[in-house]
């Protein structure tokens, strides 16, 4: 795990401008620090297939604003997951959870994005 922190990639960051770097699972445990590498660098991005597995709908919500409130935009999130790799029982109900997380994502950062504008 001594490798796993965020932060290690700042250095990526910097030297490699053009690079698009991604951070897996947004850093989980250490998200706060992704989503400061995130309105660091430009070209870095998360994505949140495991840590979305973790959460309740509800949290995510809550996440999500305080990713935007930290100056995080929400563009440079995005959703990806291990499948088809994962355990075939469990495929469904899985890609089931993550749509409606996906679609519960885009609406509340259309929701915020629209309300930040008028």
């Amino acid at each position: 795990m001594e490798y796993a922190r965020p932060a290690l990639l700042d250095a990526a960051g910097r030297h490699f401008r053009e690079l698009r770097l991604i951070i897996a699972h947004c850093g989980l445990p250490w998200v706060d620090e992704a989503l400061f590498m995130l309105t660091k660098h430009p070209n870095f991005f998360a994505e949140l297939s495991y840590y979305i597995a973790t959460v309740t709908l509800e949290e995510l919500f809550r996440f999500l604003v305080h990713a935007q409130q930290s100056f995080v935009p929400l563009e440079k999130l995005f959703f990806g997951d291990r499948l088809p790799a994962a355990d075939q029982p469990r495929t469904s109900d899985a890609f089931d959870r993550s749509v409606r997380y996906e679609i519960a994502f885009w609406q509340m950062a259309y929701t915020r994005g629209a309300s930040d504008r008028a």
